[in-house]
């Protein structure tokens, strides 16, 4: 599109041949920014709203192991050698990795099931004010 216009204003046309080889490179550094961002938003989002709102609560565990895997080649492969982004990448990985303990107790927490009388004992066992939308008592 470029080169066209500037054909057609009688410019000298720009060569973009380096584009694709600088968005090759650059590549591993977004996935492992976007991955860092997810990060930030499932912990926000973990301690920030109650579970039952959680949007993609179902999918979290198959998200946390993907970008676990992602981080892995990312460490191995493309920033092989390169010491900061492999330390960025285990940062990262760690973070994740503490997120995995608590998906079956997140999830229990979730389950519609779970009634006033289990957050009175979540609260009197843990010392943990735990909210419930449904006030039924079980």
């Amino acid at each position: 599109l470029c080169n066209s216009r500037e054909k057609l204003f009688g410019e000298a046309q720009t060569d973009f041949k380096g584009i694709k080889t600088i968005r090759s490179e650059f590549e591993p550094y977004r996935t492992m920014w976007e991955l860092a961002s997810q990060l930030n938003t499932i912990e926000n989002d973990l301690k920030d709203q109650p579970i039952a709102d959680f949007k993609d609560f179902d999918s979290l565990p198959e998200t946390i192991d993907l970008a676990l895997k992602t981080l892995k080649d990312l460490e191995n492969r493309a920033f092989k050698g390169i010491p900061d982004p492999i330390r960025i990448c285990k940062e990262l990985k760690e973070e994740f990795r503490k997120i995995k303990p608590f998906m079956p107790i997140l999830s229990a927490l979730k389950n519609p099931d779970f009634g006033v009388n289990h957050c009175n004992i979540v609260k009197n066992e843990c010392g943990i004010n735990i909210e419930t939308y449904n006030q039924e008592s079980d």
